[in-house]
């Protein structure tokens, strides 16, 4: 599988799991960013409360145990964690697909304690135990 081959079934699946967390959110959906908006508005969704949220699927935590938090792409520029403008990251995660909510504030302090990891396409991220990152989030 090329790597562009990779990322659209990645993308695909991260768009079925956008919308399954934006429903999961209570309250009016007031801004949805998309690719063609996603850099000005820098997060997935904004409820009418002005909560803004980014969805994260994490495919590889069901063998692993552990959730990658990106923060540079795989051209070494700043994004994920580095750049996001939300309240909250729903992570999905686990064998059970579980929603982690969890505030941005919260997870940056864990990201300070764990392991940086290279992905495969070049980007580098955080490595953190879903146990650990469980006892900091909100199961939704």
């Amino acid at each position: 599988m090329t790597s562009r081959t990779h990322f659209l079934k990645c993308l695909k699946l991260g768009q079925i799991f956008e919308a399954k967390a934006e429903a999961k959110i209570e309250g009016k959906t007031i801004i949805k960013a998309d690719d063609s908006n996603y850099k000005k508005y820098k997060f997935d969704f904004q409820k009418e409360d002005g909560l803004k949220y980014e969805i994260k699927f994490d495919d590889a935590s069901k063998l692993t145990n552990n959730c990658f938090i990106e923060f540079t792409d795989m051209k070494g520029r700043d994004s994920g964690l580095n750049i996001t403008k939300a309240n909250f990251y729903i992570i999905i995660c686990g064998k059970d697909e579980e929603f982690l909510k969890i505030d941005i504030e919260e997870l940056k302090k864990l990201c300070i304690k764990a392991y940086v990891r290279n992905a495969k396409d070049g980007g580098q991220g955080y490595i953190i135990p879903i146990h650990v990152l469980k006892k900091y989030s909100t199961i939704i």
